[in-house]
């Protein structure tokens, strides 16, 4: 939370390297478990790992923006906030 300590350049870089994160990780990750063989049980724990990418831009985005609402954090993932 670097916008938190006056680092406001620094956050909005964060935020777009959290989204470009977001749609990468998440695109190869759902790619893999819609066109591959299902994964062994053992491994479902690892599923979690789709919850933290959308999390982290979000959080970003409201720590700069202040918790109102506009457009763009509408379509953001809650973070149950």
């Amino acid at each position: 939370m670097v916008a938190a300590i006056g680092q406001r350049l620094l956050a909005y870089a964060m935020l777009g390297l959290g989204l470009i994160c977001w749609f990468i990780l998440g695109s190869m990750i759902m790619a893999r478990l819609f066109f591959r063989p299902a994964l062994p049980p053992a491994l479902y724990p690892t599923l979690a790992i789709e919850a933290a990418p959308p999390a982290v831009p979000t959080i970003a985005y409201l720590s700069l923006r202040g918790p109102r609402m506009d457009a763009f954090s509408a379509i953001l993932p809650d973070t149950g906030r």
